[in-house]
């Protein structure tokens, strides 16, 4: 018989998941320039892209190394609660492009039906148009990635 301790359990990790989406809702961009918004940060930039990728990506295998423990699609899932669409489609036309693409990516990938289509709400004509007619790093990839949630 195996001790308790060693035993398989699931963790419920919506709290840890809500605190750390709650920092990304603030508004975007940050009205204070010596307070950056979240996004605007390299290193938590990559944080929250591997959150949504689900693991590491392995330079080895080229392809993303996912936990076992960790649920991307439910990480979208509150992404879409607690950060919401104005701040998500204002990361989307600032710095946090590549975060947004894997975003909807995940929501593509392994989201419901209707958070498919709340978040293909988000980004309708307008914004699109406003996507394309903008620059900036990962432009490209949130466009390919926009595309595939119609």
């Amino acid at each position: 018989m195996r001790p308790d301790f060693l035993s398989v359990r699931v963790i419920d990790k919506s709290d840890a998941i809500e605190a750390l989406l709650e920092p990304l809702a603030l508004t975007y961009p940050s009205a204070d320039p010596s307070t950056p918004h979240p996004i605007d940060l390299p290193h938590t930039s990559r944080l929250y892209k591997t959150l949504l990728q689900g693991g590491h990506f392995s330079h080895t295998s080229h392809a993303i190394t996912r936990s076992p423990s960790f649920s991307p699609s439910a990480f979208a899932s509150a992404f879409i609660n607690i950060v919401g669409e104005e701040t998500t489609v204002a990361l989307a036309r600032g710095d946090g492009a590549f975060v947004v693409a894997e975003f909807l990516e995940r929501v593509t990938e392994e989201g419901s039906e209707g958070e498919k289509k709340t978040v293909k709400g988000w980004f309708n004509g307008g914004v699109r148009r406003g996507l394309q007619n903008g620059e900036g790093k990962g432009r490209k990839v949130l466009l390919e990635k926009v595309a595939k949630l119609a």
